[in-house]
């Protein structure tokens, strides 16, 4: 049993540490909706995406957007004629990831 003890020891520290490590996972965000370049020539379009920690807060050009448990946002947009560029932004604590998508609306 005293053979035991520091193996199940170095067991439990590298458990805990790996555990305090997973919650360190750096921030991400994916827009998943619109695709870049894409064409509408309706004045509305639906903006979704993915964030890694859905505690982060984010904003969809400017305007804070619910994050559902698993991640996942979305929201609609207004579009100006011409080039339109959505803007999203993650935040959580000192972490900021932005991305952000070209679309033309007709």
């Amino acid at each position: 049993m005293t053979r035991l003890k520091k193996p199940i020891g170095l067991l439990s520290i590298i458990l805990v540490l790996l555990l305090a490590l997973a919650g360190c996972a750096a921030l991400t965000l994916t827009i998943t909706s619109p695709a870049p370049g894409t064409t509408v020539t309706e004045s509305v379009i639906t903006v979704t995406g993915t964030v890694s920690n859905p505690k982060a807060t984010v904003t969809v050009k400017g305007i804070e957007v619910a994050t559902a448990g698993d991640g996942t946002f979305s929201t609609t947009v207004e579009l100006a004629p011409g080039s339109n560029t959505i803007a999203v932004v993650a935040e959580l604590g000192k972490e900021r990831v932005v991305r952000a998508v070209s679309v033309r609306r007709e």
